[in-house]
């Protein structure tokens, strides 16, 4: 059998081809400058992110928009930076945050934070007021009651600059 190349199919195929190898270099970039994943040992997130967990965090979240509410964020631990966290972030730059009876308060507002992803009713405690600095955040764990978190840091907030990314995906055990 004898095949005969056309000249606009070798055009074809090359530019496929090409197109391909292209597509693969920048995602194997993309996923190398842009996501890494972890593992969580301990129970601070449950029952969200689960001891043993493996996770995707975002290192490129936040470049062109800033953290909002409730997102899950892994970063330095303000007290010793060379240690890594995942929490909630809860309290926004410039707010006033407190806790009374176990419950999240925003600023003069009279109604409790909605948070519908705790593991079981937070024990009731009062913290605060806390007014959070520009440009860092107040986070918990979503296992209030079992987590070390802003509430009992020497170092209450994580700044801007701590934050290492989203965690945008999850994989309980």
């Amino acid at each position: 059998m004898q095949y005969v190349i056309h000249k606009k199919s070798l055009h074809v195929f090359l530019y496929l081809l090409l197109t391909c190898i292209v597509v693969v270099n920048t995602g194997c970039s993309l996923i190398q400058n842009k996501l890494f994943t972890s593992t969580m040992t301990a129970g601070s997130m449950m029952n969200t992110i689960m001891p043993n967990a493996t996770f995707i965090i975002d290192s490129r979240s936040y470049e062109k928009k800033s953290p909002e509410r409730f997102d899950i964020i892994a970063f330095k631990y303000p007290d010793d930076p060379s240690s890594t966290m995942i929490k909630r972030i809860i309290g926004m730059p410039g707010e006033t945050l407190s806790i009374r009876g176990g419950n999240v308060y925003i600023n003069d507002d009279t109604e409790p934070l909605k948070e519908d992803y705790l593991k079981e009713t937070p024990s009731p405690d009062d913290f605060g007021p806390y007014s959070i600095p520009q440009d860092s955040y107040f986070v918990l764990g979503d296992n209030r009651n079992n987590s070390i978190d802003s509430r009992s840091w020497n170092n209450k907030f994580v700044s801007r600059d701590g934050i290492l990314g989203k965690v945008t995906y999850w994989k309980n055990p």
